[in-house]
């Protein structure tokens, strides 16, 4: 094997016990020769898929976006926060149906701020940044997003009283829900904290 060809690397889909699909770098010569990986060869987990919404993929470092920028309590345990996303989505698509307002850019401008703030030191939000997989341009649509979401939901439901907000909500989740296809991978298994 040349050395070029032990350096190269290749993107590739494993299955581990979990059941979901898992992106990972693995050297193109253990590809090659046909090797699986074992514990002794490096593999670099890129993503982890944990789930589908209507053919929208929602992944690890969409779990790792999502708390990076607050979008949920830092203590929610990974199955909880793809619970969110999987609700999130199913918002978003339905925003999508309708013409909204474009955010403006000064607003997602401040968000970001906010999520650099939050963090302890200047470099960290491009650590942070390269730990979720996504540029930032990404992490400002996934804002855009977020705003369109919250605005969507003042719209539908701002006269609805305080205390039966989140009730309706949730009712209204729960019937996008029943009408788009959801998949879970591995359902019946625990997703594992990343």
């Amino acid at each position: 094997m040349t050395p070029a060809l032990t350096r190269a690397c290749a993107i590739v889909c494993l299955g581990f016990a979990t059941a979901s699909a898992t992106v990972g770098v693995v050297e193109a010569g253990m590809l090659a020769a046909g090797a699986r990986t074992s514990s002794r060869q490096p593999v670099t987990i890129l993503d982890r898929l944990f789930a589908t919404v209507a053919g929208h993929p929602i992944a690890l470092s969409d779990v790792r976006a999502a708390r990076l920028l607050g979008l949920v309590p830092e203590t929610e345990d990974t199955a909880a926060v793809v619970e969110h996303l999987i609700d999130r989505e199913l918002m978003r698509i339905e925003v999508e149906r309708f013409a909204t307002a474009e955010t403006p850019a000064e607003i997602i401008d401040q968000r970001l701020a906010a999520v650099r703030q939050r963090l302890s030191r200047p470099s960290a939000f491009e650590e942070a940044v390269r730990s979720t997989g996504l540029t930032v341009d990404q992490l400002r649509a996934v804002i855009r997003d977020e705003v369109r979401i919250e605005s969507y939901l003042e719209q539908r439901f701002g006269a609805t009283a305080a205390d039966e907000r989140s009730e309706a909500i949730d009712d209204w989740v729960a019937s996008l829900r029943r009408r788009v296809e959801i998949r879970k991978q591995g359902s019946g298994i625990g997703i594992p904290d990343s």
